[in-house]
């Protein structure tokens, strides 16, 4: 467990426009080319976890940290 309030689900909750059209850019590529177009969840996924990663880092940073 990463020491942050921050999860992966709570930050792509934040993000659910980018999450939905993530979603529907996978759907189209599936339609139009038989494979998933996955380009747009890959880099909200990577985002997310970035994000959660400076979290931790940023809570493992402070003092006293009780995360």
């Amino acid at each position: 467990m990463l020491p942050s309030n921050v999860t992966v689900p709570s930050l792509i909750y934040k993000r659910r426009d980018d999450y939905v059209n993530a979603l529907l850019a996978a759907d189209k590529g599936e339609l139009e080319t038989g494979q998933p177009d996955l380009a747009s969840m890959e880099a909200l996924v990577k985002d997310v976890i970035l994000e959660q990663m400076a979290s931790a880092l940023d809570a493992l940073a402070t003092p006293n940290n009780k995360s």
